[in-house]
C-alpha cells in the first residue's frame, strides 16, 4: 500500500515493514486503517534522534515511523 504523507511524499507500507512495526509497537495493530489519516494529518512530525532519515508522526494515540519511502 502507497500512502500520501503531510509533506506530500509517498511511503509505501509492506506487510513486512508492518510487521516491523506491530512487533515494537503492538498497541498499533488496531489501527491500520487509520495509517493514511495519521501520515496526512499529525498532531505532530520531529526527526528520530536515533535515526536522522527517520520522521515520526504523532498522533493523540499513533506513532508511525518512516524511513525514505518505506514505511
Amino acid at each position: 500500500m502507497i500512502y500520501t504523507d503531510v509533506f506530500g511524499d509517498s511511503i509505501e507500507s509492506t506487510n513486512e515493514r508492518w510487521f516491523h512495526i506491530t512487533k515494537e509497537h503492538p498497541e498499533v495493530k488496531r489501527h491500520k486503517e487509520r495509517i493514511q489519516d495519521v501520515l496526512a494529518t499529525p498532531d505532530y512530525v520531529k526527526k528520530s534522534s536515533r535515526d536522522a532519515e527517520v520522521l515520526l508522526y504523532y498522533n493523540f494515540t499513533m506513532i508511525f515511523l518512516k524511513r525514505s519511502i518505506c514505511l
